[in-house]
């Protein structure tokens, strides 16, 4: 988790992307953000001080309906996990596609 930076508010998919590259750098500096955020996009942007509206929720579930059944399971034990490396890591170029 990330508490040294300011709580970002995103009202709509369109404020989303407006601050991608701020969020992208967010996860990038919290120890396996990137594959935090691939687990579970929405417990990763909370531990990044990102607050999504009910509205930005559900149109990200509209874009990305696999949005809606997430588990924590992976994302827990990940976060737990005290090795630093692992075998696999994501680079993320991107949030989420953008809406056609």
């Amino acid at each position: 988790m990330i508490t040294n930076v300011q709580v970002l508010r995103i009202e709509t998919l369109d404020d989303l992307f407006e601050h991608e590259r701020e969020i992208l750098g967010r996860l990038s500096a919290m120890r396996h953000g990137p594959n935090l955020f691939v687990a579970h996009p929405f417990r990763a942007l909370t531990d990044v001080n990102v607050v999504l509206s009910d509205e930005a929720c559900r149109a990200l579930i509209r874009l990305e309906p696999g949005l809606a059944a997430l588990s924590s399971t992976a994302y827990d034990a990940l976060r737990e996990r005290g090795v630093d490396e692992q075998n696999v890591r994501f680079h993320l170029r991107g949030l989420f596609r953008r809406p056609q």
